[in-house]
C-alpha cells in the first residue's frame, strides 16, 4: 500500500528532520510508493505520462492521450478529450475519419466504398497531419471550422461527406449517424459519435 506524506511535525520553530526530506526524495524518485494529492495545477513538460488519473482536471493544450505521449498543441483543432494515436495515415486537421484495420479513412457518405465504415466504425477527428504522430480525437471538444453545415448551438450534427458534418440528417434513415453537438457558433463542438446508426 502506498505511503502518504507526513507533515504534522513540520512547523515554524521546529527542527527539520532527515525523514522530512527523504520522504519527498523517495516519492519523486520512485524509491517508495506515495499517494500524492495536488490542489491547484500541475504542469508537466517534456516527459511521458503513465498511470495518470485526475479528478475535474483540465489538460494543458487539451491533451489526454491513450499512448501517454501527449505533446501536440494544435491551434486549428484545439482538441480537448480522448486522443488515439494509431496507424500512420496522412490526415487533414479537423476532418473526420473512421478506423479500418490499421488505417484511418475519410468518412464519406457520398461514396459506396466508405458508407459502411462511416456508419459503423470508430470515428475520429484528425488533430494534425498524421494519425500515429498527432493522433485522432475520438471523444471530446474541439474546433471544427471545416463544417459545411454547422448545426445550431445545442443541436446535434451528423456524419456527412468528405470528412465533414451536417446539421441536417441524411434523407435516408439508414445513413444517419449522430456525431456530436455544437456548443458555440464559431465552430466549437462536442464530438461524441453515436455507437450505432439510428
Amino acid at each position: 500500500m502506498a505511503k502518504t506524506f507526513i507533515s504534522a511535525s513540520i512547523s515554524t520553530g521546529n527542527t527539520i528532520e532527515a525523514g522530512h526530506v527523504t520522504q519527498s526524495s523517495d516519492a519523486f524518485t520512485g524509491t517508495e510508493a506515495y499517494d500524492i494529492t495536488i490542489s491547484g495545477s500541475l504542469n508537466i513538460i517534456g516527459a511521458p505520462i503513465s498511470n495518470f488519473t485526475a479528478s475535474r482536471a483540465s489538460f494543458t493544450n487539451g491533451i489526454q492521450s491513450f499512448t501517454s505521449t501527449a505533446s501536440i498543441a494544435d491551434l486549428i483543432v484545439d482538441p480537448r478529450g480522448d486522443i488515439l494515436k494509431a496507424g500512420n495515415t496522412t490526415t487533414t486537421p479537423g476532418l473526420c475519419y473512421f478506423l479500418s484495420g490499421s488505417n484511418f479513412i475519410e468518412a464519406n457518405l457520398g461514396a459506396s466504398s466508405t458508407v459502411s465504415g462511416s456508419m459503423n466504425n470508430l470515428l475520429g477527428i484528425a488533430v494534425g497531419t498524421n494519425s500515429g504522430t498527432d493522433g485522432m480525437l475520438v471523444k471530446g471538444f474541439c474546433n471544427h471550422n471545416l463544417n459545411t453545415g454547422q448545426a445550431e448551438v445545442g443541436k446535434r450534427f451528423y456524419v456527412d461527406s468528405n470528412g465533414r458534418f451536417s446539421g441536417t440528417p441524411n434523407s435516408d434513415p439508414t445513413l444517419v449517424r449522430i456525431a456530436g453537438y455544437t456548443i458555440e457558433g464559431n465552430g466549437k463542438i462536442y464530438f461524441n459519435p453515436q455507437h450505432t446508426t439510428l
